[in-house]
């Protein structure tokens, strides 16, 4: 999905840059797109302020941004890792797949997978604390 729409999106924030603020999504538009990015739980501030980011961040960088994020591809890399990875996910990722973190998982040579339930995207925010002690326990137990 992010490979067919990234350079539409990239060439709309463009439009939206020569045009004026008009031309981009209504500010309410923007928190739903954003909200994408999330699980069912996730409280509305965490929302506002991944929205913000991307408000604070220009629509050049951006649509320079979406093109390179869509073709990017080290999955022929990934066996030639050689050390513990600890790879999470969250069950309702709608960016990043369950299926392809277990992709990713699978291609690894030494990989835990964690899916968190009801998790989006962006697990470091809505699951802080539980992302935290996964972190701690994997890398106290590779120290």
């Amino acid at each position: 999905v992010v490979r067919m729409t990234g350079p539409v999106t990239a060439r709309a924030l463009l439009i939206g840059e020569r045009f004026g603020a008009k031309a981009l999504p209504s500010r309410d538009l923007r928190w739903w797109l954003v909200r994408l990015g999330f699980g069912a739980d996730a409280p509305a501030a965490q929302v506002r302020f991944v929205e913000a980011m991307h408000r604070a961040t220009s629509s050049l960088t951006l649509a320079e941004l979406i093109p390179s994020l869509a073709s990017f591809d080290l999955s022929s890399k990934l066996g030639s890792i050689e050390v513990p990875v600890l790879v999470v996910v969250g069950s309702h990722d709608k960016l990043t797949a369950p299926r392809l973190a277990r992709r990713v998982a699978d291609a690894l040579g030494e990989a835990q997978l964690v899916e968190l339930p009801r998790c989006g995207h962006m697990p470091m925010l809505e699951r802080r604390h539980e992302f935290s002690r996964l972190v701690d326990e994997f890398t106290a137990k590779i120290s």
